[in-house]
């Protein structure tokens, strides 16, 4: 058996001893130490002696290899940017409709039914003017209850919405008059409170809220959905109004009773349900129209999720 002897630990210098000498020997020039780094670009692979892997590199000085990655880089960038820019001439744009809301936004609103709040002076309502009024008030509402209930019975006598929301439009704006004079709160939140119920009572029983026996139009359309929806924001924000409460001269904030809110809140709640199921009928009716003019549904989801914003926000 030989020996196998161990090479010699090589000499190293004490921990507080100076290197006397180094190494002069000048370093290869050609140092693969990590050919991974290299781009395959630039990298030229053979077969050298011996199946030996032979790399070559193509060396650009002064930073030519960065520069041509970029201007590779912009290159597809600008080929990516014409091609879309393509696409996008072929689109069809003839079918295009401009869309305009049919109610403003809810904060829009009521701001100028405060600036018409506070530009109105102090008119307070003697008590036989208070009853003449509550006497209006009960023989409008009692007439559009009247007309409607014919309108159900006898299919020869039409009542459409628009024509009922047209009553009450004229009915809520005289009782508005006495909010905006400044008058205390006596009994008119438990109208606009009452005018809520009954619009839930009509839109249950309305077969359609677009008149059946009309031949509409895409302007036609436009202008009966724009009537009801305003006419839901102008109910919603004088409720809201009434919910935030206004000040008149030596007496108390004027808003609603927390009992009251208390009824409204759910009574606004099933009437944006309800409205909401009847919007899909009037959808069923699109299909008559040109499909060009079809994105007027894309317009009622738009105001149907607006519906009675102020009180739900408020409760």
């Amino acid at each position: 058996m030989t020996d196998i002897r161990t090479p010699r630990t090589p000499l190293h210098p004490a921990p507080n001893e100076e290197v006397s000498q180094l190494p002069n020997a000048p370093m290869a020039d050609e140092m693969d130490l990590n050919p991974e780094l290299y781009d395959d670009e630039d990298v030229a692979v053979g077969i050298g002696r011996g199946n030996t892997i032979v790399i070559e590199e193509e060396v650009r000085p002064n930073g030519e290899n960065s520069q041509l990655v970029q201007e590779q880089g912009q290159e597809q960038v600008n080929e990516i940017m014409s091609d879309e820019e393509s696409e996008m001439e072929e689109v069809d744009v003839t079918n295009k409709v401009d869309i305009i809301l049919l109610t403003p936004d809810f904060d829009e609103y009521m701001s100028k039914l405060n600036i018409a709040f506070e530009a109105n002076k102090e008119a307070q309502l003697s008590a036989s003017q208070q009853s003449n009024l509550v006497m209006y008030l009960d023989d409008s509402i009692l007439k559009v209850h009247r007309k409607f209930i014919k309108s159900q019975v006898n299919e020869e006598m039409t009542y459409p919405i628009n024509d009922l929301i047209g009553d009450l439009t004229s009915t809520l704006d005289v009782l508005w008059l006495s909010v905006n004079s400044r008058n205390k709160l006596i009994f008119q939140g438990e109208y606009l409170i009452k005018v809520l119920g009954d619009m839930l009572d009509f839109i249950e029983n309305y077969r359609s809220l677009i008149d059946p026996h009309k031949q509409h139009t895409f302007q036609s359309l436009t202008a009966d959905l724009e009537k009801i929806f305003q006419f839901f924001q102008a109910l919603d924000a004088r409720i809201a109004f009434l919910m935030d409460g206004y000040s008149i001269e030596g007496s108390l904030l004027q808003k609603l009773s927390g009992t009251q809110v208390i009824r409204v809140v759910p009574i606004a709640t099933r009437l944006r349900m309800a409205v909401i199921s009847k919007m899909e009928l009037v959808r069923h009716q699109l299909v008559s129209l040109p499909p060009d003019q079809q994105a007027i549904s894309n317009l009622i989801d738009i105001e149907v999720s607006k519906l009675f914003e102020g009180i739900l926000d408020r409760s």
